[in-house]
């Protein structure tokens, strides 16, 4: 079939008086289609070439784009050649525009993303004093990214930002290429998106050089490499880039040919009405920039949604949730070293190096790994996670050796949440004369408690595991005491042995409540919660409130997996029994099975509690084609939002366009209709009430399906590997994951006037589970901290604790808004504060921010959304 072109004098209408900036790169992953040995070379490669063109005279201009991924090979395997890279960056023939790691900022926990771009903007001014660093350009592989990604950018120094995917939906939705993007909390940033690669094909390259026909060079290379940059700019110049995946500067994909970029860049300009020339990401944005009274402003979130094709690759067990626990374990440590040192029983440990691990595991195509690399990869996650887990024990079990416990004290319980909680935790404890036994907190109050095995031995119980059920402060702790006589572990009580629970077929009803909320089961589905206090019965519908399904798909007609489907297969609930029926918890047990695998479902209700959690396990999953999803019915017309980092988003899923497979590679961001992400929940308003789901154990992936009226998280997907392609030889653990699985999952439920805020800190305080330890003493010590404290409390409910640290000696504190509104409040910390000044990411005076010192506390106004970071100094 013969190609259609357009005609020279369309070409020259659309660009006429134009400004075409042709700006080489090298898009560097991780690893993709070779090992990272392969890429490391490469890299070095890139570099050489680089060199050698620039000093043979080529007017090309370049950019690197992170740190990890494409610079460190250099720095580490050839520093012979950063003089000669530092006297181009200097001269303005290469640029510098990325973090530490190029991560998927959707998909990051939130101070990974912080760390990401001051950590590797340290990185490179190191390096390179002399660079101009107002531009961050290495999430162009990924999507955009979530409306407070502006914030994030302007506060770490950066003016400039250009996007990449999805460019189809961009193109779709309207959005130009040049945009102003104000976020949650009015920063702004000067945005220009595109895809990244062009002008590199084998058949650009012939047509760059042709000289005998030069109009038809000018529409077909129009045609192919240059109207999908041009079509979509407002003003009159755009961005063409000469390049893509390790592409070697000024050559083809392939590098088996030159792209005669200064030949045809000088014969352009001769001959055309357009101008073009070579330039650096800065030199462009700064002309952009000059034509902003022209440029739209955008509001909000130009992706909810993210991208299709890395949907819980391995489930609980995969890559993308161990960043998450490491980046979160990482701030957590952080906080509990401050309180440590803030009580004056601690020292911080520099944290630095577990955020560069983490960071080196994060780079956004690092699921798609050779096999020789996949235990490099996830040790970077395992030792960041280990070894900041280590040193947020060892700061509380020095908290705990200065605490004045009571002389009954036997388990400390402490919370990293930053608001105050009704915990339940389970613990074993020294059991004691049984008619004697009870359990106090730190200030003598009473526990409820809830035996769930005793210990036997030689016929007495010396011991018993429990639920005790007991108030934590914020960022705090609490103690749990025993009576003397058990604590001296002497009178044990005669062994009861527990009646086991009895097990029914599903066709029974039953239900269980905490008197707060019932939970109706028919079949063994949950048909119906009610809460009880306002009398509000929320019913299911073609989905109920624990549906589990799996959904076929055909991995190998989708781009990158995300194929069609072929089928669905609900979970059957066979059998049922309740394995804990107060004070403290309750609990029934399902197992079922569907075409694919066997299940067991427990599903627990606390005392007091309006959230239920849900876990679900299968012994042997098999090797199949396909993803896991628990769902949660809707009501017709109920309006989504998700949690994003720092802060929340409207999910407008029904206004976003999916038609991504019809359009191939250039657009197939959105292969499954309804798909999109959110953080750590993704709430549904519905008439009576709103329903939260809290993805625990995965990632962060989302569905609504309007067929079914239902919002579903997917747990596991599971795809085969393109067959006689590089996916071979890759990771076999990232495309299928046999065997057991665990899932966790909750539902908060609340009325309809509850505040925005409930969800945020009920969500981020299911992720942080309490630590229960001894209570150890050191002797000697003054023990001068009390059984009962917090060590960081926020008086307003929406203002949220993202980070707590030291840099040498000096301490800082980020806050940030969580419901859209503007407040004020005070910060308490274990020492009083003599000053408070608020900083951006870079400390440097952030002078829209509102706080001070007074009377040893921290006064502050946030603005809606405002992420605060405060220098304190103490008196």
């Amino acid at each position: 079939m013969k190609e259609e072109y357009g005609s020279i004098e369309a070409v020259r209408q659309a660009l006429d008086g134009m400004t075409i900036h042709v700006i080489a790169y090298t898009h560097p992953d991780w690893s993709w289609c070779h090992t990272r040995q392969w890429h490391e070379l490469r890299y070095i490669a890139v570099f050489e070439e680089l060199l050698r063109l620039i000093q043979s005279g080529s007017g090309v201009k370049w950019y690197m784009d992170c740190y990890a991924t494409q610079m460190a090979p250099v720095v580490e395997r050839r520093p012979d050649l950063i003089p000669e890279i530092r006297r181009a960056v200097e001269d303005g023939r290469i640029a510098v525009c990325g973090g530490f790691s190029n991560i998927r900022p959707n998909m990051a926990a939130d101070e990974t993303i912080i760390r990401n771009l001051v950590i590797g903007r340290g990185k490179f001014a190191a390096l390179f004093p002399e660079a101009n660093l107002s531009v961050h350009a290495d999430a162009v592989d990924v999507s955009c990214g979530h409306p407070q990604m502006p914030q994030l950018l302007a506060k770490s120094g950066y003016r400039f930002y250009r996007a990449g995917r999805p460019y189809g939906v961009f193109a779709k939705k309207g959005i130009p290429s040049a945009f102003v993007w104000e976020g949650l909390d009015a920063s702004r940033v000067l945005c220009w998106w595109a895809e990244y690669g062009a002008l590199a094909s084998g058949r650009a390259a012939d047509l760059l050089k042709n000289e005998a026909d030069w109009e038809t060079a000018v529409t077909r290379v129009y045609d192919s490499d240059i109207k999908i940059f041009t079509e979509h700019s407002p003003v009159d110049i755009a961005w063409l880039p000469q390049g893509g995946d390790d592409c070697l500067p000024l050559k083809t994909l392939d590098a088996n040919a030159e792209v005669f970029l200064d030949d045809f860049i000088r014969r352009w300009n001769r001959r055309e009405t357009s101008a073009m020339r070579f330039s650096t990401p800065p030199e462009f944005f700064e002309e952009l920039n000059k034509r902003i009274d022209r440029i739209p402003l955008f509001r909000g979130s130009p992706d909810p949604c993210d991208v299709c094709y890395n949907v819980a690759w391995g489930g609980e067990r995969g890559l993308a949730p161990l960043r998450l626990r490491a980046g979160e374990s990482i701030a957590a440590a952080e906080k509990w070293m401050s309180w440590a040192t803030l009580a004056g029983c601690g020292k911080f440990q520099d944290t630095q190096s577990l955020w560069e691990d983490l960071l080196k595991a994060s780079a956004h195509a690092s699921q798609w790994v050779f096999r020789e690399d996949e235990a490099e990869i996830r040790g970077y996650a395992q030792r960041a996670l280990a070894d900041a887990d280590n040193m947020a024990a060892q700061a509380r079990r020095s908290i705990a050796e200065n605490a004045a416990f009571p002389a009954g004290a036997a388990a400390v319980v402490f919370n990293g949440a930053d608001k105050p909680l009704a915990a339940t935790v389970e613990l074993t404890l020294p059991r004691g004369e049984a008619d004697s036994f009870y359990l106090t907190d730190g200030e003598g109050l009473p526990l409820a408690y809830q035996v769930l095995e005793p210990y036997e031995y030689d016929g007495f119980e010396w011991e018993c595991r429990l639920l005790a059920q007991l108030s934590l402060p914020p960022n705090g702790m609490n103690c749990i005491s025993v009576p003397p006589k058990a604590l001296a572990c002497s009178r044990p009580a005669p062994y009861a042995r527990p009646l086991k629970p009895s097990s029914f077929e599903t066709a029974i009803p039953f239900s269980i409540n905490n008197s707060i909320l019932k939970l109706d089961f028919h079949h063994g589905e949950l048909t119906a919660v009610t809460d009880l206090q306002a009398g509000c019965v929320m019913k299911g519908g073609l989905v109920n409130w624990n549906t589990l399904e799996f959904v076929g798909i055909d991995t190998a007609k989708g781009s990158l997996h995300a194929g069609p489907e072929t089928g669905r297969s609900p979970v059957r609930w066979q059998r049922w029994e309740i394995t804990k029926n107060g004070p403290v918890r309750y609990e029934v047990k399902l197992t079922g099975k569907n075409a694919v695998a066997d299940f067991e479902q427990r599903i627990r209700l606390d005392a007091g509690s309006k959230t239920v959690v849900f876990e679900t396990s299968t012994p042997a999953w098999p090797v199949c084609e396909g993803y896991l999803s628990a769902a949660i019915p809707l009501e017709p017309g109920a309006k989504l939002e998700g949690g994003i980092p720092f802060g929340v988003e409207i999910k407008d899923i029904l206004s976003e366009p999916y038609e991504g497979r019809e359009e191939g590679w250039n657009d197939f961001h959105r292969q499954w209709d309804g798909l999109f992400f959110a953080k750590d929940f993704a709430a549904a308003k519905n008439g009576a009430y709103t329903a939260a789901l809290c993805h625990l154990s995965g990632d962060r992936y989302y569905r609504y399906e309007g067929k079914t009226q239902s919002l579903a998280c997917i747990l596991l997907n599971c795809a085969l590997p393109y067959k006689d392609t590089c996916e071979e030889y890759m990771n076999p653990a990232m495309f299928q994951s046999p065997g057991p699985h665990h899932f966790t999952h909750a539902v908060l439920f609340a009325g309809p006037d509850e505040k925005d805020e409930s969800f945020v800190s009920a969500a981020a305080a299911l992720r942080l589970p309490q630590a229960v330890m001894r209570p150890y003493r050191k002797a000697g010590m003054a023990c001068a901290i009390p059984p009962k404290c917090s060590f960081a409390a926020v008086d307003a409910e929406n203002v949220m604790l993202s980070a707590a640290f030291f840099k040498g000696e000096d301490f800082f504190i980020r806050i940030w808004e969580s419901a859209g509104r503007r407040t004020a409040g005070c910060l308490a910390l274990p020492r009083p504060a003599a000053c408070a000044a608020a900083e951006d990411f870079l400390g440097c005076p952030d002078h829209t921010a509102s706080a001070f010192a007074e009377n040893g506390v921290i006064r502050f106004e946030i603005r809606p959304f405002e992420i605060m970071t405060l220098r304190v100094e103490f008196a």
